[in-house]
């Protein structure tokens, strides 16, 4: 791990792909699930970006995924969610040391990773599923 602790009052977006968004248009636990071999979940610190609007910061990191070419699909979403409530969520269901880090790259310098949570732990995925609410979720593609 290298880079900087985020902010426990600072927020995290995370890209959910449209098989990880349920009917009601909020993000399920799929959405937070580690992959195999990953140590982190991705995702993106908002308050990087220095912007007093929430809506330029999320077009940031729009434009950082279109540089890096990942697909993003039109019925995909990004759901902000606050760094203290993840951190609680982890420390309460996991042995593991809770963080979120900053991981900048050349084409995402807002990448991030939340760190501490086990592989296939259901509970945790959940809980932090359960953070989000409709008002924090954003269109992955604007026209």
């Amino acid at each position: 791990m290298q880079g900087q602790d985020i902010g426990e009052n600072h927020h995290v977006l995370r890209y959910c792909k449209p098989s990880s968004i349920g009917e009601d248009g909020l993000p399920l636990s799929t959405a937070f699930e580690l992959r195999d071999m990953e140590d982190y979940l991705s995702v993106n610190w908002l308050e990087f970006f220095e912007t007093q609007y929430l809506s330029q910061a999320v077009n940031s990191v729009r434009e950082a995924f279109k540089k890096k070419n990942f697909n993003v699909k039109s019925k995909g979403g990004f759901i902000s969610l606050r760094v203290d409530q993840i951190i609680e969520v982890i420390q309460h269901n996991s042995h593991l040391p809770a963080r979120i880090i900053h991981l900048p790259s050349k084409n995402d310098p807002s990448h991030s990773g939340i760190y501490g949570i086990p592989p296939s732990h259901e509970t945790i995925s959940s809980q932090i599923a359960e953070l989000a609410h409709i008002e924090n979720m954003h269109q992955a593609i604007v026209s």
